[in-house]
């Protein structure tokens, strides 16, 4: 079962120590790599591939498809969809065809196609930033419901430690808000922890 049960013991100190001082998903990340195998270390990797526009193509997704990785499949299936959604929103806005900056093959049956595209019409940016990232936030604690102490809440984790540390960067109220939700789901996590060791 390899550190899992360290690791997520561990986290609440770990978001505590934020409590004085700028949020840093970088540290966080690099604590949580230190404790990690070499093998999950290598779907850290992975994961964090998405959190740059560089990285961005069809071999991207087309290898996490085939990863053995749940969390992975899952989390790089939905990413995928929701940047095709944006860039078909874009493109309609800018009058142009979005062929050529679609990544694969649009799901048509893509079952948070109309949620997504319903928040798209949010005019304020702020807002609609927001309520995108939760809608990923939210995604990535579905696809991990029955998980527990293993990577795939491990790589969760670190989506939604991401997505703190950008909006701390950009929004400190916002960046508070998400910072106090990531602290209450890792402190009911060591719960977890807790009455599963009792």
């Amino acid at each position: 079962m390899g550190n899992y049960h360290y690791i997520v013991a561990g986290l609440p100190d770990l978001m505590l120590d934020f409590k004085t001082r700028p949020f840093s998903y970088e540290e966080v990340r690099n604590t949580v790599y230190s404790l990690c195998s070499e093998s999950d270390q290598k779907l850290i990797d992975v994961l964090e591939q998405s959190f740059s526009e560089d990285n961005i193509d069809a071999a991207l997704f087309e290898n996490a498809a085939l990863s053995k990785n749940d969390f992975i499949k899952n989390y790089f299936s939905f990413d995928n969809q929701f940047r095709n959604l944006k860039v078909m929103r874009l493109a309609k806005k800018l009058s142009v065809k979005p062929d050529k900056y679609i990544v694969g093959e649009v799901d048509e049956d893509f079952e948070d196609r109309d949620k997504i595209n319903s928040l798209l019409n949010e005019e304020n940016v702020i807002e609609r930033e927001r309520t995108l990232d939760k809608l990923v936030w939210d995604k990535v604690n579905d696809i991990t419901t029955f998980n527990y102490f293993d990577i795939d809440n491990v790589l969760a984790f670190l989506v939604k430690a991401h997505i703190t540390d950008r909006w701390c960067k950009m929004d400190k109220a916002k960046g508070a808000e998400f910072f106090k939700l990531l602290v209450n789901e890792v402190r009911g996590t060591f719960k977890g922890v807790q009455g599963f060791n009792a």
